[in-house]
Formats: C-alpha cells, sequence, structure tokens
C-alpha cells in the first residue's frame, strides 16, 4: 500500500501527491517487469536462476490468477509486447535524445522488440481482414501473398506465414542488423521456404501486381519516404488488395501522448486516422477503413483497398 505523506494542515501538497504518484508507478514498472520475466519463463524464452522462480511466478499468480490456462502461442506473444514497451521505456528514460529503437545493434534488445510485433498478426486477421469481401478467402489460396513493410526480425512475417499455411510473405527493411537475425528467426522456423527477406527501402520497391495484403509499420517508415511508399506498395497490390498502415496507439489521451512519443523515437510521422485515412486516398486507396484503439494492443490500424 502506498502512504501519502501530507502537509500539516492533512491535505496533500503538489509534492507529496507527485512522491505519491511516482512511488505508485514505480511499483507497477517493477511488477510489469516480474510479470513479463515470469511469462518468458513459462513460455521458455528465459532462462533464470532458481531462487527467481518462486517469487517471480508468486507476482504473476497475484497478477493473473489463471496463467495456465493460456496456450503457450498468446503467451510468448503477450509476453514479448510487454517486454518490448519496457524496453522502450527505459531505453527513453535512460538516452532520451539518442535515435530510434531500430538504430540499435544489441541482438537481445533487438529481439524484444520485434517479437512484440507478432500480437498484431492475429489482430489484422481478426479485425481487419473480415472487413473487406473476399480477402480471407484469397488468403488461403494456394498463389496468397503478403508484403511486410518494416519487417525487423520477421515475428511479423512468421505470425502471418503461421495464420495464412499457403500464403508467401515477402519482408521489406533497411536496417541490415535487424534482417540478420530475421534471417536466422525465420531459418529456425517451419516456413522458413515461404519467407523472403529482402533489403529494400519501401520507397524504391517495384513490384506489380502481386500480393493480396500488406502491412505498413507506419512509426518506422520516414516522414519523406511515406507518401511515395503507399503509392509502390498500391502498385504492388492485385485488385482488391488491402494495405494496413499500423500506428501506435491507446485509448485515453494519456496513452495517445505516449503513442505520439513512441512515434517520433521509431522515426516516423505523427498522423491522426484522418490524416493517414487521407494519406491512403492519395496514394489511390478506396474502401477505407479505421480500427479504432481498442484492439488489445498499444496500436491502431487504418486500411484500404485497391479496388479501382
Amino acid at each position: 500500500m502506498t502512504t501519502t505523506v501530507t502537509s500539516e494542515g492533512g491535505t496533500p501538497t503538489a509534492i507529496d501527491q507527485l512522491r505519491s504518484a511516482i512511488n505508485r508507478m514505480t511499483t507497477e514498472a517493477e511488477t510489469l517487469a516480474a510479470l513479463i520475466l515470469a511469462l518468458g519463463h513459462r513460455s521458455g524464452d528465459v532462462e533464470l536462476p532458481e531462487a527467481m522462480v518462486k517469487p517471480l511466478e508468486t507476482i504473476a499468480d497475484h497478477v493473473t490468477p489463471d496463467l495456465g490456462a493460456i496456450d503457450l502461442g498468446p503467451l510468448r506473444a503477450v509476453a514479448s509486447l510487454g517486454r518490448a514497451m519496457l524496453i522502450q521505456a527505459a531505453g527513453f528514460a535512460a538516452h532520451p535524445t539518442e535515435p530510434s529503437a531500430w538504430a540499435v545493434t544489441d541482438p537481445v534488445v533487438m529481439q524484444s522488440l520485434g517479437q512484440g510485433s507478432a500480437a498484431l498478426g492475429p489482430a489484422v486477421a481478426n479485425l481487419v481482414v473480415p472487413r473487406y469481401d473476399g480477402l480471407a478467402a484469397r488468403l488461403g489460396e494456394p498463389d496468397a501473398a503478403i508484403l511486410d513493410v518494416g519487417v525487423g526480425v520477421g515475428a511479423l512475417a512468421l505470425m502471418f506465414a503461421d495464420l495464412y499455411p499457403t500464403a508467401t510473405v515477402v519482408g521489406l527493411d533497411v536496417w541490415e542488423p535487424a534482417l540478420a537475425l530475421a534471417r536466422e528467426n525465420v531459418a529456425r522456423h517451419g516456413s522458413a521456404g515461404r519467407i523472403d527477406l529482402r533489403c529494400c527501402d519501401v520507397a524504391e520497391f517495384d513490384a506489380t501486381e502481386a500480393f493480396d495484403l500488406a502491412w505498413f509499420a507506419g512509426p518506422f517508415i520516414p516522414e519523406p519516404n511515406v507518401d511515395r511508399g503507399l503509392r509502390r506498395v498500391r502498385d504492388a497490390l492485385r485488385p482488391g488488395g488491402v494495405v494496413v498502415y499500423g500506428a501506435f496507439g491507446g485509448p485515453t489521451p494519456l496513452a495517445a501522448a505516449l503513442a505520439d512519443l513512441r512515434t517520433l523515437r521509431s522515426g516516423g510521422p505523427v498522423l491522426t486516422d484522418d490524416e493517414i485515412a487521407q494519406r491512403l486516398r492519395q496514394a489511390g486507396f478506396d474502401q477505407i477503413e479505421t480500427v479504432g484503439t481498442d484492439v488489445g494492443l498499444p496500436a491502431r490500424f487504418v486500411a484500404g483497398s485497391r479496388t479501382r
């Protein structure tokens, strides 16, 4: 329990309230770190000294008593996402003026940040794909193809390959250290033969009517490349193909402000849903669909179809 020290008259002063808030959030941050480690240990992704396991499990059970009922796949995705968010926050606090997370070369940090993106796959499949007639069926065809712009360490590409077992996935990125890890991750995966990783700027990508679904990682695409990149993606989609512009988001003003800050640190432009929709229309997309912040993730989607 957090105790608020009050002024002599019994009413908390501004500094009292600040101390109380920091104490509360520090406890929450430490709890989050412990929960993430416990989840990682349960999923087999994190090795821990034996002495740490019991207190971490106690904390995890206190937060979520029914962890045993969660399948390994979702458990791993949630743990990776939480760890990624925590690492980003700690990195910002320690080095506020350093460039985006994808300028780092530490493989542990890159894997943690990248693996969190795997949770986006089911959200796209469940919340975006059903909005477009025939898209789900098309993604089940033997020649289905998905484009992942900003593939990072390959976690989302691998998730797409799992969700759509007949589809091929082409992943683009310009950060070679991340692509090196992506190649290792893909090589260990059963879908390795269906995933093609390329060191390529989306603004220079050249393909025509080759894909059915495209993921566009908005927070990691520099402003000068967004519009040209979206036009390139439109050209690369088959008629009826859909692009999903992914952005950071949050359901409250505080969460939205944090999302904007995260976007700036990632190197991309801060855009509202309406501004993203306008960019999509200018690139030649229609049937614009906005999937707000209530997706169970710190993200939001704006999608568009190539129907003309």
